[in-house]
């Protein structure tokens, strides 16, 4: 069952699906163009959708992890968060992931000052008895409409790489300046 939560104020609206923790909605209201309206279509994997987390791991996990229960991109995107606060301009909400034995809480809050921004500021806590290493990757997926061939995406990448495409040589990096994917 999918369960959305939304917060807004004057300038814009966001969206969260409460399975699996992803931000699938940001847009303005006066432009309402959804960047991250992306999903995944593999059935043999978790639903990755808009703005997710990699928690507890990033990446395929190899065939031994398999067999122990890991999945690509760790638990978090296979779990039902829990909503602790809601209000109309922001959420905390919370998972637990049963094999990592790791507790995300997330609390999300748009700006007081009425501005397209929001703070998000995340909580890991260990339930395990020792220490437990961890990965936590923030994940966004920029899609179409917003996102096509006349699209100048600025960011600090050089190089990168397909994920669950094995790069033996730096020659299978993509450099992202010149990356065009239909």
């Amino acid at each position: 069952m999918k369960k959305i939560i939304t917060f807004e104020n004057d300038k814009a609206v966001i969206k969260v699906d409460l399975n699996g923790g992803a931000y699938i909605d940001f847009h303005l209201k006066d432009l309402p163009i959804n960047p991250i309206n992306w999903s995944s279509s593999n059935p043999d994997e978790p639903l990755f959708q808009g703005y997710f987390l990699c928690f507890d791991r990033w990446g395929l996990p190899s065939d031994a992890e398999k067999k122990n229960g890991f999945i690509h991109h760790g638990e978090v995107n296979q779990q039902q968060w829990g909503i602790l606060q809601e209000s109309k301009t922001g959420s905390s909400m919370q998972c637990s992931l049963p094999v990592a034995r790791l507790q995300l809480t997330r609390e999300s809050q748009q700006s007081p000052h009425n501005e397209p921004v929001v703070r998000v500021k995340e909580h890991i806590k260990n339930l395990n008895k020792n220490s437990r290493l961890y990965n936590l990757v923030q994940h966004v997926t920029l899609a179409p409409p917003f996102l096509d061939k006349s699209t100048l995406f600025d960011n600090n990448t050089e190089k990168g790489f397909e994920d669950g495409v094995l790069c033996k040589a730096i020659e299978d990096f993509h450099v992202w300046t010149e990356n065009v994917k239909n």
